[in-house]
């Protein structure tokens, strides 16, 4: 009889997910059982992701990339880049604090994204990858 435990972690399968120009908004795609957010949530917060990691390139400070990022400055450009309200983009955002997908941070006024949706990504990347480990106690 096989141990349960000699394959745990073992990849067995590798799905390629196809993202050309739209890598953030797929990442948190896949991501979806976690947060679950509508498509409208999704597309902001991959706004997010995207400009903080346009911001990596040139911000060497984590704190200070995150200080830049939740900036009125920033927000407002991200909140036009979606084409949403200023009145939902209020709301979306109390909702990514009650989700926590944004998270307290005493030095971010506003808090700052949760590490687990965003990717690490280096631009010399052609690929990234993300292990999933399903939990099956059943069997099925």
């Amino acid at each position: 009889m096989k141990n349960n435990n000699e394959d745990k972690g073992a990849i067995r399968m590798i799905v390629p997910i196809p993202c050309a120009g739209k890598f953030f908004r797929m990442w948190l795609e896949v991501l979806k059982p976690q947060h679950q957010l509508t498509d409208r949530e999704t597309d902001l917060l991959a706004a997010f992701v995207a400009k903080r990691h346009e911001l990596q390139r040139t911000v060497l400070n984590q704190n200070m990339i995150d200080t830049i990022l939740m900036s009125s400055q920033s927000k407002k450009e991200i909140r036009k880049s979606v084409n949403i309200s200023t009145a939902y983009f209020q709301r979306i955002m109390a909702k990514f604090r009650k989700r926590d997908i944004l998270i307290p941070d005493s030095n971010i006024k506003g808090g700052k994204i949760n590490p687990r949706y965003i990717p690490v990504l280096k631009d010399e990347d052609d690929s990234v990858g993300i292990l999933f480990m399903f939990i099956n106690p059943n069997g099925t």
